[in-house]
């Protein structure tokens, strides 16, 4: 082989690889500093879930966005599932918890607001850990909750529960309103 041919070669490999590289979504990278720093993220890769057995709701966007919040959970993927809630809510709770206890305040807020804060360990400085003993995700029911006569915002009530390594199985829990036009899940505060 000549060196023509060698360098035709690698420009055309290069070129097959470069064109499979961009066709590929990239995985989201987490943020060095701010209200998501230090939250572990997993690749996009990973294994694909359903928001299944719950009975689809209608709403393709409302189905598509529970399904990509239990496939995070399912995948350990904490940075994905904190960029789901709503984003004030979030920064303001970290911050909060952050003045009393620095380590785990990010897993803390997520625990809390799925309904699962026992699951968060915060002893021994690895409070991620804890979460990443869940199996499972199920999503069992989406109880849509209309303002009365007073007012409030219009939401949504999901329940379900996750399976641990142990074979311990916890209720899960919690709110999903829209944020600019968008499902985000609230963050309760205080």
């Amino acid at each position: 082989m000549n060196s023509l041919s060698l360098l035709l070669t690698l420009v055309a490999i290069s070129a097959i690889a470069l064109a499979a590289c961009a066709g590929s979504p990239q995985p989201l990278v987490p943020d060095a500093s701010g209200p998501y720093a230090g939250i572990p993220a997993a690749g996009g890769d990973g294994m694909t879930a359903e928001a299944n057995p719950v009975a689809p709701t209608g709403d393709d966007r409302l189905d598509s966005f529970l399904a990509d919040f239990a496939a995070s959970v399912d995948r350990h993927d904490w940075y994905a599932v904190a960029r789901a809630m709503e984003p004030s809510g979030f920064a303001e709770q970290r911050e909060m918890i952050e003045t009393e206890r620095a380590d785990g305040a990010a897993a803390q807020v997520i625990g809390e607001t799925l309904g699962l804060g026992a699951l968060v360990d915060y002893t021994g400085g690895r409070p991620w850990k804890t979460l990443n003993t869940i199996e499972v995700i199920t999503l069992r029911s989406v109880t849509s909750n209309t303002p009365g006569i007073v007012g409030g915002e219009p939401s949504y009530t999901i329940d379900g529960d996750v399976r641990t390594a142990s074979g311990e199985t916890l209720p899960l829990r919690f709110t999903l309103v829209t944020r600019d036009g968008n499902y985000v899940i609230q963050v309760p505060l205080g």
